[in-house]
């Protein structure tokens, strides 16, 4: 929004059907599922260009914020081996990954998208605008099975100053907040914040000090060294 502070009238700018964008209606998984058309987890990267969007069984998809147009689509992952099934899609919480000024790259790709699930699984996407074959769908990263034991409910980058820009702390349903090394993600954790009694709600990292804080919904206010 660019308005002078004597002219915000809270009124809406644009409005975008999350579910049936201007190039083609955001897809679902078939089948006879509760609350498909909810989005479940929303994100603006840091020039406020782009969206990116999901559901329950509804693929992360990215936005042009101007245009509405698609940009991009998360792919799921191939089905299981042993039963053939497919993966059952459900984003809960999702954060634009930064670069730290292009210093930080993986796998080739500094265009990157971290995202967490209700099925107990954290995963980075590369978001890079290629098409065709060249576009890389489906993540280049994911914790391995049994990483986390709940539902992500956030997601919060560990800057340069902490980690190299490679960490990142995950929020979960039960109150455990989660260390993982983006450069060792199949390896699992590698450490955990104690603490919360609650469902995690929102992760912040001060801005220049190696703090954290954290809110749950055992009402109370956190902050982690």
């Amino acid at each position: 929004l660019n308005m002078a502070a004597t002219d915000l009238d809270k009124s809406i700018v644009a409005q975008y059907n999350a579910f049936a964008g201007k190039s083609k209606t955001i897809s679902y998984t078939k089948g006879n599922f509760a609350n498909n058309d909810i989005a479940t987890a929303l994100a603006m990267d840091a020039d406020a260009s782009r969206i990116v969007v999901s559901g329950r069984e509804r693929e992360t998809t990215l936005l042009d914020v101007e245009t509405g147009d698609i940009l991009w689509k998360a792919k799921n992952l191939k089905p299981d081996l042993q039963t053939l099934l497919q993966y059952p899609i459900w984003t809960s919480a999702l954060d634009f990954v930064s670069s730290d000024g292009g210093e930080m790259e993986i796998q080739g790709s500094t265009d990157l998208l971290a995202a967490g699930t209700a099925y107990k699984q954290f995963r980075i996407y590369d978001v890079r605008a290629s098409s065709g074959s060249a576009q890389q769908r489906r993540p280049i990263l994911c914790t391995k099975e049994g990483a986390l034991s709940h539902r992500v409910t956030a997601l919060c980058q560990l800057d340069s100053s902490v980690s190299s820009g490679y960490g990142y702390v995950i929020g979960d349903a039960a109150g455990d907040i989660h260390a993982v090394d983006l450069r060792n993600l199949g390896k699992g954790t590698v450490g955990r914040y104690a603490g919360p009694g609650g469902s995690i709600r929102k992760i912040e990292k001060h801005p220049t000090l190696p703090i954290l804080a954290c809110v749950s919904l055992d009402r109370m206010l956190r902050t982690f060294d």
